[in-house]
């Protein structure tokens, strides 16, 4: 059932699990729990399109680097941010998992085969094909095989892109129909208002633009929010919790990792363009990756790194129009933006159409790949306890101190970013794939002035991170808050490395598992 909190009658509901957010996390873990015959409310701030209104209450303070994302990659309605992403899927590598001597605080309290079962419901979920295990991971018949580059150095992978990636969309009978599922919009949580004892959660509060106001009890908690706002809101929640629920040990928004991106320069090769190029098979794009060697990583004392050829292609502005238009329409969003994009599209009619075609006739990706291409990397960022999310300030239109974020990248990064184009560069050209012009390529010893070379790439990260040790980490293996009984955490936050992979589908992979285990204390005979 969807409803508004408007119009939410008692003021005070109940159910057996609650649940904070209404994104991947957030419906992946009520849709689970729900046919487990598990009683959920979801309480999403935003409505069922998106809402300026709704959007603003996402403005937060920047300082540190510059981080465009925190304001551009974040969606406050149902179905969060899968309403704009592009539905990418890759796994962890074995790597990610372990402690890494030159990685400072790595190394996660659960191992990738644990994991293992629930990534393959992972890829149920986003209706992708299986990865397999990585002993055994198949490759794709419709993808050439990757080059041979010296497996002591690089290696080739594959992401996917789920073919329904909306979750809202997707979703949308389940949520209006199951029973057990009552989800209701507007409601913006503003407290998680802790027992007298601080042990376990008592009830959320909710409210809305309109002074509505929402009580929410339940036996658990699940906080769905992305790694920015989840913080935030842990923080917030001070009326029996100084200094924020879970906070005992300082470490709720400490830790923030982004993927750090940084474009590199022209590939002139024919061969990587027809190694590296998408494709797309029975709805799913697969798209080619360079990723750094386990040992190199090693050798090198780097962290994890991958690569990307880009096509400039992809990103005409006539097809942007066209996909930003499509979007506005099914949001039902009108006014002066939509002109711009119509004169765009105007002006570059046959640069839509050509991509439509290879889209919707030929069933391929609608970016064009004939064009000039270009190298970009994207690197893991060592965890950092003084890059991190805080309260600003200011206060939103509901009186909430806004986030305020402090990116800092380091040494690490640099000397990474560093060697790994050296070596990529250094590959193709040995192999004949193609010539890649590095020259213009030059970072500053100093990490500060990073901004507006380093690119932020929305994938927010390690604020509530996972820890055996409750000095370590905001949550255990099981992502329940240390010290709070019955309040747990669906989010990218709790990865406590970043690895290089696009970090949804093993968030999702993290959210079945937390599922079932409230499934199981739930109904536990006694």
């Amino acid at each position: 059932m969807l409803t508004d909190i408007a119009a939410a009658d008692p003021r005070e509901l109940r159910a057996q699990v609650c649940v904070v957010g209404g994104g991947a996390a957030g419906i992946t873990m009520a849709t689970e729990l729900a046919r487990n015959g598990i009683s959920v409310i979801v309480l999403e701030g935003g409505g069922r399109r998106f809402e300026e209104r709704s959007q603003e209450l996402f403005r937060s303070e920047v300082v540190g680097l510059a981080h465009a994302g925190i304001h551009s990659l974040r969606f406050r309605t149902l179905g969060g941010a899968t309403t704009r992403w592009a539905g990418q899927a890759l796994p962890l590598q074995d790597i990610d998992f372990t402690a890494r001597s030159w990685v400072p605080e790595s190394g996660w309290p659960l191992t990738p085969t644990e994991l293992q079962p629930y990534l393959r419901r992972a890829e149920a979920i986003l209706a992708i094909e299986t990865f397999g295990d990585p002993a055994e991971r198949r490759w794709p018949s419709i993808l050439p095989l990757g080059p041979a580059f010296d497996e002591r150095l690089l290696s080739t992978v594959y992401s996917q892109f789920s073919p329904s990636p909306n979750f809202a969309e997707v979703s949308r009978d389940t949520l209006e129909t199951l029973s057990k599922i009552n989800v209701v919009l507007h409601a913006n949580v503003t407290e998680i208002v802790a027992s007298p004892q601080g042990d376990a959660v008592d009830c959320v509060t909710a409210k809305d633009f309109d002074g509505h106001e929402l009580t929410v009890g339940a036996e658990h908690f699940v906080v769905c929010c992305g790694g920015i706002e989840t913080a935030r809101l842990l923080l917030s929640s001070t009326s029996r919790s100084e200094g924020g629920i879970g906070n005992g040990h300082d470490l709720v928004g400490r830790y923030f990792q982004d993927h750090p991106g940084f474009s590199v320069g022209e590939i002139i090769g024919e061969a990587a363009r027809e190694h590296f190029r998408p494709r797309k098979e029975r709805g799913i794009k697969y798209l080619p990756l360079i990723r750094a060697a386990e040992q190199w990583q090693a050798e090198t004392e780097s962290l994890n790194c991958g690569a990307a050829v880009v096509f400039e292609g992809a990103r005409l502005p006539g097809v942007e129009a066209g996909k930003s238009l499509v979007t506005a329409v099914r949001e039902r969003r009108f006014g002066r933006g939509r002109l711009e994009e119509l004169r765009e599209i105007a002006r570059h009619p046959l640069q839509l159409a050509t991509a439509a075609n290879r889209y919707y006739v030929r069933g391929a990706p609608s970016q064009d790949t004939s064009g000039p291409m270009s190298l970009v990397i994207g690197l893991e960022q060592a965890p950092n306890p003084d890059s991190r999310v805080t309260l600003g300030e200011h206060v939103d239109a509901l009186g909430q101190r806004v986030a305020r974020l402090d990116w800092r990248l380091g040494e690490a990064e640099i000397k990474t970013a560093r060697q790994f184009v050296k070596t990529v560069a250094g590959e193709m050209e040995r192999l004949g794939l193609a010539s890649v012009d590095v020259g213009a390529f030059s970072l500053s010893d100093d990490p500060d002035e990073l901004s507006g070379v380093v690119v932020d790439i929305g994938h927010h990260m390690g604020t509530t991170r996972m820890a055996t040790d409750p000095d370590r980490g905001v949550v255990n293996a099981n992502c329940t808050v240390h010290g709070v009984q019955n309040l747990h955490i669906a989010s990218c936050s709790v990865f406590p490395t970043s690895g290089v992979s696009n970090p949804t589908f093993t968030m999702l992979a993290l959210s079945v598992r937390l599922a079932d285990h409230l499934a199981a204390a739930l109904t536990a005979p006694g």
